[in-house]
């Protein structure tokens, strides 16, 4: 706990994307996928501000062409989430172009 408010949540949340955004043979995909299904429960939680609800939209479109099955299945469940928390369904579709 002490780490957390020594450095800020905006450190770790920082430190949590560019952890998912890296190469895929950077990240072990169990590290990956813990980092995916966090962030969903943050952005559930409604802990998420605007700012990081975007940046997690644009994250998880971009990470839907990943030729890992499991990795691009982990960024289409945080797309879903996004979308069923009703925060960013406009994000969404601006960003795939729709």
């Amino acid at each position: 706990m002490e780490i957390v408010l020594k450095y800020g949540v905006d450190f770790w949340l920082q430190l949590a994307l560019s952890t998912v955004s890296t190469a895929e043979e950077t990240t072990p995909l169990i590290i990956y996928l813990t980092v995916l299904r966090g962030l969903e429960r943050l952005l559930l939680a409604g802990i998420l501000n605007e700012k990081y609800t975007e940046s997690l939209v644009k994250l998880s479109v971009d990470r839907l062409c990943l030729p890992s099955p499991q990795r691009a299945l982990a960024a289409l469940g945080l797309m879903l989430t996004c979308v069923y928390s009703g925060k960013s369904t406009k994000l969404v579709y601006q960003a795939m172009n729709i």
